[in-house]
């Protein structure tokens, strides 16, 4: 989840695909706006330019690149956008056993510079694999830890729960935003969504997330993930977005 942490960090509505293969590997990527209104807020508090991307492509690049992804690629359409893309080789991740995933005989912690936010488990004796992706407090401060500097500067405008600790109710997060930047951004934020579309190899037996304000669509092999990123933002535990298949 290193890239969807950094534009979930920094962004309005991200959407995060997710293709799996047969043997394991992952490729995923991301697409990221901020809109004007949020753009132009970030950079009244940050003194940025405003000719200026606010998303740095050399720097994520070689962020991405030093957690352990390949074939990366980070573009930025406009000032105010990212396209980023990368792939996880299954043969680079140590075979390990991750307790929250319930047992699979192997898992594997895919990005292990961000441990725990990508894991892999599969049965050789019935043949059932499962991929889980974790968001928590924990996978935030190690994407913060290897983010760009002006990019991890933009955390401290949030207020974010997830980050601060802070035990408060999407709606009082709502509230509070409001207080200091805004009923506009507020709105905003009310109204932005969080989407992981992942892709298996084979028929999905079952996904879930882990929290009732999660939302799941599944069809054949394709699973649509969303939830209000308001509330992912003041969720303050950890929470997982699971496909077995």
């Amino acid at each position: 989840m290193l890239i969807l942490g950094i534009c979930v960090l920094t962004s309005c509505s991200p959407v995060l695909k997710v293709a799996v293969s047969s043997s394991g590997s992952i490729t995923y990527a991301v697409e990221s706006s901020v809109s004007p209104l949020v753009g132009g807020t970030v950079r009244s508090f940050t003194g940025a330019d405003e000719s200026v991307p606010l998303f740095h492509e050399a720097q994520i690049l070689e962020a991405l690149q030093s957690a352990g992804l390949s074939s990366v690629t980070v573009e930025t359409p406009d000032n105010s956008s990212l396209r980023v893309s990368a792939q996880i080789e299954a043969a680079s991740a140590p075979a390990t056993r991750i307790p929250s995933l319930g047992g699979g005989p192997v898992c594997q912690d895919m990005v292990p510079q961000v441990a725990g936010a990508i894991g892999y488990c599969h049965s050789t004796q019935v043949g059932q694999r499962k991929l889980v992706l974790t968001i928590s407090p924990h996978v935030l401060r190690q994407v913060m830890a290897v983010m760009p500097q002006e990019t991890a500067e933009y955390l401290d405008l949030l207020s974010a729960p997830i980050l601060t600790g802070e035990q408060m109710s999407a709606a009082e997060y709502l509230d509070l935003i409001s207080i200091i930047y805004g009923d506009t951004i507020a709105k905003e934020l009310r109204n932005a969504q969080v989407r992981i579309l992942v892709t298996a190899p084979a028929p999905v037996q079952s996904a879930t997330v882990s929290i009732p304000a999660g939302r799941v669509r599944t069809k054949g092999q394709h699973v649509e993930f969303s939830l209000g990123l308001s509330e992912l933002l003041s969720n303050v535990g950890k929470i997982e977005f699971a496909v077995q298949y």
